[in-house]
């Protein structure tokens, strides 16, 4: 609501200077015909309620008469209205249902005002897309590695787009190098890319578009740091008890912490191997008898809880 309400405020300061261009022009020359004042959304969403703003310039008639007239590019008249009595230099808010049977790339808009010159001009149409969230998993990453990327495509409602997007890997230079085409299925959308091993450094970025249009406000991105660094110096603490383990079935709690040499917590995954002793003996997951490794995210403290069994095995 806040949203909707700064968007009519920042329409209404539009037409307000664009009033005030408009009567300095007409002192000037008063012979000259003026077009209505028009807002118009970047394109036309389809299958969804789309709205632009018609102000009329204050002439000799207060009240004023007029059309609008939206048409597809192969000539085909979606809408068409005649707008009664309205009071010039007001806002008139105009609401139309652009249908998806017959979409159209291109739309003619026409408003023809009583005492004003005809207003024609051509926007473009595409799906009903509000904002594609991308997100990378880090910032910075070396040449060869490989950038795990989700994304969260959403409608003008909110709720999320089920069409194609495609995905671009773009270089420092502006080249896409590898493009995935791919869907939401009601979640975000995972995928990767493998960076060269032989690249330019710079910013890289993850450029999303629905498939098949290359418009500047359908277009969204991430952006990256590709380069060689180091990463800092950390050190990571393993806490056990310290019981004697004698039988089988026995649980080990182990607490992990990780912090960089400044003494900042280290936020990643953490793996532990475990490995068999002199004695033939090793310890394993509960969830898989055979299994020797476990991972474990940190959680908001940065320790890793994980609760390991004492299983005897034949060495």
């Amino acid at each position: 609501m806040v949203e909707k309400k700064m968007d009519y405020y920042l329409i209404a300061v539009l037409i307000a200077a664009c009033l005030l261009c408009s009567s300095a022009q007409n002192s000037a020359t008063t012979t000259e015909i003026r077009k209505p004042i028009v807002v118009l959304p970047p394109c036309l969403r389809w299958g969804i309620t789309n709205e632009i703003y018609v102000t009329t310039i204050r002439t000799d008639r207060p009240i004023v008469d007029f059309e609008i007239i939206v048409t597809q590019e192969d000539g085909n008249v979606i809408f068409r209205n005649r707008v009664i009595g309205k009071l010039a230099g007001t806002p008139v808010p105009i609401q139309f249902l652009v249908p998806t049977g017959t979409i159209s790339t291109r739309y003619k808009i026409t408003i023809e005002a009583d005492g004003h010159a005809p207003f024609m001009t051509e926007i473009p149409g595409g799906p009903n897309l509000r904002l594609i969230h991308v997100q990378t998993d880090k910032q910075f990453y070396r040449a060869g590695e490989t950038v795990e990327v989700r994304a969260l495509p959403l409608t003008e409602e909110g709720s999320i787009y089920q069409g194609a997007i495609d995905f671009s890997l773009m270089n420092a230079d502006g080249f896409e190098l590898r493009t995935q085409t791919l869907r939401a299925t009601n979640r975000f959308i995972p995928m990767k890319f493998d960076l060269p091993e032989h690249l330019h450094f710079g910013e890289w970025k993850i450029v999303a578009r629905p498939a098949g249009f290359r418009a500047p406000d359908l277009s969204f991105d991430a952006t990256f740091k590709v380069t060689d660094y180091d990463l800092p110096n950390f050190r990571v603490i393993l806490v056990a008890n310290d019981e004697t383990v004698d039988q089988t079935g026995t649980k080990i709690a182990v607490n992990i912490f990780a912090y960089y040499s400044f003494g900042a917590p280290v936020n990643g995954t953490v793996s532990i191997s475990c490995i068999k002793d002199s004695s033939g003996s090793a310890l394993v997951l509960t969830s898989s008898n055979d299994a020797t490794v476990m991972s474990n995210y940190f959680d908001c403290e940065r320790r890793a809880k994980l609760a390991l069994i004492w299983k005897s095995t034949v060495a």
